[in-house]
């Protein structure tokens, strides 16, 4: 077999850091059919506060559900899964106290993107995972093609971009921090995920529900369940692979959402809009690309 035919056969191999790149991308991907799909399905508006209340008991009963023979609710670490279920409440209430200010999200988007190389840095200090230059590089040139592909603007007051900051920052911490929990069964992993925003979020519930059609009661129905199977994907990618292998994927958001707006005219997309999300993938395949064949890139830190 010759060495193109090698590389070619290689490309298709899939182990742990490729795994953890796949798994990260299939999750961006399914927050894409999330917030761009099933969120604009809605036929008339909800706060905010019912929408993520709504999914998270949906999530909790289908967890409940599939995990019914496992004691999905016992874990030696509650402290410490409930610390990063609360990160599930801070990451909506970041962006709606950002989206209230800035009235719109294109302001907002200049702090999330900074998420992924915040994972990066998390994961070093907080499990000693080192990346790897690539990823660095890598990580840094996707977060800013997915600030240009979202058509991100500098916020005028900085407490939107603090907001933002705080949503980023929020996220980045429950990545990290389910990557320290890759020994907890995941039925675990992923119902403490929505114990504490259902918890904390019920008594509001009568002050703001609005009984929700037939359809989009499916609709918000659908959010907790794909919402679940995202979560799950991100879950198994954290498991994969350190965290740093895997965080260019997120970006495949921005990019997904730019194509669908371009696609279906559902949102103004520019050329340099199209460039940066095609430069998404383009990051996407060079990872893929370099990393076969190869062992962990993302190294304990030695101290």
């Amino acid at each position: 077999m010759s060495a193109l035919s090698r590389s070619l056969v290689d490309l298709f191999v899939i182990h742990d850091e490729r795994r953890a790149i796949l798994l990260m991308a299939l999750f961006a991907a399914g927050w894409f059919v999330v917030e761009d799909m099933l969120g604009r399905a809605l036929t008339q508006p909800y706060n905010l506060l019912q929408i993520v209340w709504f999914r998270y008991l949906v999530h909790i009963a289908l967890v409940a559900l599939v995990f019914r023979r496992e004691a999905f609710w016992k874990t030696g670490r509650r402290g410490y899964q409930l610390g990063r279920s609360a990160l599930m409440l801070v990451m909506p209430a970041s962006f709606a106290a950002a989206y209230y200010m800035a009235g719109g999200p294109s302001q907002i988007w200049v702090g999330f993107w900074c998420a992924p190389l915040m994972v990066l840095g998390f994961g070093w200090l907080m499990l000693g995972e080192r990346p790897a230059a690539l990823h660095w590089i890598a990580t840094g040139a996707a977060c800013l093609a997915a600030m240009i592909a979202s058509g991100a603007k500098l916020p005028s007051d900085p407490m939107v971009l603090l907001g933002a900051l705080g949503m980023a920052a929020s996220f980045a911490l429950y990545v990290v921090m389910t990557r320290s929990l890759r020994t907890e069964r995941v039925g675990v992993n992923l119902f403490y995920t929505a114990v504490v925003p259902f918890v904390m979020l019920t008594p509001a519930i009568p002050f703001v529900w609005s009984t929700p059609t037939l359809w989009d009661g499916a609709v918000m129905a659908g959010i907790g369940g794909f919402g679940l199977v995202t979560l799950y994907l991100l879950d198994r990618a954290a498991a994969a692979a350190p965290v740093a292998v895997s965080a260019a994927a997120i970006p495949l958001l921005a990019a997904l959402s730019a194509g669908a707006g371009w696609v279906t005219g559902s949102h103004w997309v520019g050329r340099r809009m199209l460039a940066a999300s095609v430069g998404v993938l383009g990051i996407l395949a060079a990872l893929w690309w370099q990393s076969q064949g190869r062992g962990a890139l993302a190294r304990p830190n030695p101290g």
